[in-house]
């Protein structure tokens, strides 16, 4: 494969989960993930200045 191919896959990969991180959980800033056994919570602190 061509690496123009590969990165313009990567790229359309990465806007894909960005995209479908923020329908699913209405902000960037907070992702949980949960099952039986393990909770996982992944949060963004930024400062505007």
């Amino acid at each position: 494969m061509p690496k123009k191919t590969v990165l313009g896959a990567l790229v359309v990969v990465c806007i894909t989960a960005v995209i479908l991180t923020a329908l699913y959980t209405g902000s960037l800033c907070d992702v949980r993930y949960r099952n039986q056994q393990e909770d996982l919570s992944i949060k963004l602190a930024y400062e505007v200045r």
